[in-house]
């Protein structure tokens, strides 16, 4: 039995006990009704020490986002490349640290890419998320595992929550070249204790979108795209015993990797298709002054490329990750806390086509310490790093301390300023130091300093004006030994090099307005703005670096529909290190609208939306010689009952 089959079969067996649990002995139908626990997302008159966004399910909803990487783009401070089409690879990083300085977690735990360290989002589904944060640094919570605390920043994806009372929700998605999307979600409470969550998705597109090339009207070839992402979460809230969570996650995926687009090389004639799965457990309880979280999971996953036009070359990579955590926090008062977490890991690649089986172990260590007040929260801690690569005896080990505070100077004004520093380390990939032709065996690993010093300013005015804020960060970053990633001729092949040094220093600014016209008439307004210079010791620009972002969206809810307008500007950026007109690559803005409307029916509700992305055309690209697709439009469809 292959690994793709051992992971639907998991799946399945998973599913097929919550639906046996639900069966009942006689033909009686007995509906238990408990305590319905209503929580809901808002912003936090408690300030984070460092830079923390939150986009809601509700704001999700509103920036015409198909994936979390389109979601993303609206974040201040993380920059997303993206190689065009649905099927194109997406990273994401935070303030140029790079893609592999960047830590992705479900559901509170990190995920992991022992081949290349990046994430690809394109295969994160918007449908089963509840919000998604961001923290550049790291964020307050203690009782989180200690690999969250390792790199640059953190992008943590939250899936929905399970329901008390029986849920179902299905949803349609059909837009542009083809693209068909549909979702099926399930809930309900199988006894007083135990819940069950169900989630299934599939979306194919063709990607054939037309666009325009030195004066050219061509149309994007190569470019279909199939995926689907299942998920189940078993829930036990045992109370004063504590809570217990497995969720098991599959994703399957079979597309087409768009090629560069040159003049006389049209089609790229390469196919990629993943397999990816997880099984995660997790354990919480509290006590008086004591919480516990343990975390245990297994990852496996399995990629095969192929070129056709060369069918010699062609790989097959299966990764196996086994992962466990245990935090500890203590309270003693209501200022203090302190948590201890530890978390060990080994993971494994197997490369068929080089016949190499690299392996990894890490421990992560990381005491934490908080004291908090109404006017002064200050955070400290200290991360211990200890990698070992092929079962050799030296160990790679590296102390990471990061200290943050915010104060609020008058007790008068809402206002508070925030300063911290943070050190970060992260050890090369398999990818980087060990696959032909992108290997770099004498890769250094990367150490990296981060400073931040920000002003946040958050106020409730009256019915009319109930939320206006505003933030202002400016940082700097000094990155050692740098790791320079950056794609060649193909979405599977990587050039990999060490820069000496790397300065990065910008400005980050956010605005959030919420105005209450009347009960049913409201409006959200928010506008997001990024400065940055990116260089090495010889006073080049990192590739890729714009030095002006700008987002903004406008939400406009009225009692019958609503209508949502997002922006997005990218300014000019160079796609190597020489400053010149032939590498100049130029700005581009792309506008987005969409117009809502909600149904309410006896005991379900219908949400439709008619979307349009790229609003004005245009033809711009975000990686040279990947064409992003123009003017789109997109049908949403959500039943929820």
């Amino acid at each position: 039995m292959t690994k793709k089959q051992q992971l639907l079969f998991l799946f399945l067996g998973f599913t097929l006990i919550g639906v046996k649990a639900q069966s009942p002995d006689d033909t009686t139908l007995t509906r238990l009704l408990r305590e319905v626990e209503v929580r809901a997302v808002h912003p936090s008159t408690r300030m984070q020490t460092t830079p923390t966004q939150v986009l809601t399910s509700e704001q999700i909803e509103r920036l015409n986002a198909l994936q979390a990487s389109d979601a993303l783009k609206q974040i201040a401070g993380v920059q997303v490349k993206d190689y065009g089409g649905i099927g194109g690879l997406k990273t994401v990083s935070i303030r140029n640290l790079g893609a592999n300085y960047t830590t992705v977690a479900y559901d509170g735990v990190a995920m992991s890419d022992y081949q290349t360290g990046q994430m690809d989002l394109g295969r994160f589904s918007l449908n089963n998320v509840e919000n998604i944060s961001v923290s550049i640094g790291e964020n307050d919570e203690l009782l989180q595992p200690a690999r969250n605390l390792a790199l640059g920043g953190i992008i943590n994806i939250v899936s929905r929550s399970e329901n008390q009372s029986p849920d179902f929700r299905a949803g349609l998605k059909a837009g542009s070249w083809q693209m068909v999307s549909p979702y099926l979600a399930y809930g309900t409470a199988l006894s007083p204790t135990v819940s069950l969550h169900l989630f299934g998705e599939y979306l194919q597109s063709k990607g054939d979108y037309p666009f325009s090339l030195y004066g050219e009207n061509r149309r994007r070839i190569h470019s279909e795209t199939q995926h689907a992402q299942l998920e189940s979460k078993l829930t036990g809230d045992f109370r004063e015993q504590g809570r217990l969570e497995w969720k098991i996650y599959y994703y399957d995926s079979d597309r087409n990797l768009p090629s560069p687009v040159i003049s006389y090389n049209p089609y790229a004639g390469e196919t990629m298709q993943d397999h990816i799965g997880f099984s995660h457990l997790r354990y919480t309880r509290e006590w008086q002054a004591i919480s516990l979280e343990i975390n245990a999971k297994i990852s496996l996953s399995e990629m095969n490329y192929q070129h056709l036009l060369y069918p010699d070359y062609w790989n097959n990579f299966v990764q196996t990750e086994y992962y466990a955590n245990a935090t500890l926090l203590y309270q003693p008062t209501a200022q203090w806390s302190f948590a201890w977490a530890n978390d060990g890991s080994y993971g494994n690649g197997v490369s068929q086509q080089n016949r190499l089986q690299p392996t990894r172990s890490e421990w992560c260590s990381a005491l934490s310490g908080k004291y908090e007040t109404p006017q002064l929260v200050i955070r400290a801690s200290l991360l211990n790093q200890l990698n070992r690569l092929n079962g050799q005896h030296a160990l790679k080990n590296h102390f990471s301390p990061s200290i943050s505070l915010s104060v609020k100077p008058f007790k008068i004004v809402p206002a508070r300023l925030r300063i911290s520093y943070r050190n970060s380390w992260r050890m090369p990939t398999f990818a980087d130091m060990y696959y032909p032709p992108m290997a770099n065996t004498g890769l250094q690993p990367e150490n990296a300093h981060q400073y931040n010093l920000g002003l946040t300013w958050l106020h409730r005015f009256n019915d009319w004006l109930p939320l206006l804020s505003a933030s202002a960060d400016a940082y700097y970053n000094r990155i050692e030994n740098k790791i320079v990633t950056y794609a060649g001729q193909s979405l599977a092949l990587w050039s990999v090099q060490n820069r000496d040094e790397v300065f990065i220093k910008g400005l980050d600014i956010h605005l959030l307005l919420h105005l209450q016209a009347s009960r049913n008439c409201r409006a959200e307004l928010k506008f997001s703005q990024t400065w940055q210079q990116a260089l090495d010791q010889q006073a080049r620009q990192i590739r890729y670096t714009p030095q002006s972002t700008t987002s903004a969206w406008a939400n406009l809810i009225f009692p019958w529909f609503e209508i949502n307008y997002n922006l997005l500007y990218c300014g000019e950026r160079y796609y190597n290190e020489t400053p010149s007109s032939d590498s100049l690559l130029p700005h581009y803005t792309e506008h987005g609208l969409s117009i809502c409307r909600k149904w309410k029916l006896s005991k379900s509700s219908l949400r439709t939306s008619v979307e349009c992305v790229n609003l004005t055309n245009e033809q711009y690209v975000v990686v040279r010689s990947y064409p992003m697709p123009g003017r789109a439009y997109r049908l949403n469809l959500n039943f929820i009952y």
